[in-house]
């Protein structure tokens, strides 16, 4: 909803409810922030509303130090060679999953989404965690497994490819959960062209 070309690419803003309450309204455009770093922004703008005398240190690193460590890391040997090993095989992988649609996706004027979710129970969660760790995947990936397995059951063809993009919050630096941005890693084929 903020413009991308001029400061700031966050608002926050004060509403009075008519029976005298006061609510706090805080956006920030997903350009600067990710997730991880929105809780952070929460947290500490929580912290300063409930308690006057919340204080956070200051970062010893940067979200720059960050970016700069990343470029380095794109100019090691390891990570070229990984990289061409990938751009070589994308015309080879599998479109997206040919999901049942009531019109072609082209023809509508505007996409809607809607979320769904699910909370586990907390015994549930930990098993779901345990069968994960005793695969030897994370929670996360037993999810997308899942995930990709409902989409397996819908698509028209078993072999599809799902793109997702990839946290790159490397522990680099102690203050690194102080640090504000937005760090998912998002590479195209024609931006490395």
């Amino acid at each position: 909803m903020l413009a991308a070309d001029r400061w700031p690419l966050f608002d926050v803003r004060v509403a009075r409810l008519p029976a005298g309450d006061w609510r706090l309204h805080f956006g920030i455009d997903l350009l600067i922030s990710d997730a991880v770093s929105i809780g952070i922004v929460m947290r500490d703008l929580l912290g300063y509303y409930f308690d006057v005398g919340y204080t956070v240190a200051a970062a010893g690193i940067a979200f720059r130090d960050v970016v700069q460590h990343q470029h380095a890391r794109r100019a090691t040997a390891r990570y070229r060679k990984a990289e061409a090993y990938w751009l070589a095989r994308l015309d080879e992988l599998p479109p997206a999953p040919a999901l049942p649609t009531s019109i072609h996706p082209d023809q509508l004027a505007r996409s809607v989404f809607s979320r769904r979710h699910l909370r586990l129970a907390p015994a549930a969660w930990g098993q779901l965690q345990q069968q994960a760790r005793e695969a030897g995947v994370t929670p996360t990936v037993a999810l997308l497994a899942a995930y990709a397995a409902v989409l397996a059951a819908w698509s028209a063809s078993d072999d599809f490819s799902i793109q997702l993009t990839v946290m790159d919050r490397k522990p680099l630096h102690p203050d690194m959960e102080k640090i504000v941005g937005d760090f998912p890693t998002i590479r195209r084929k024609s931006r490395l062209n």
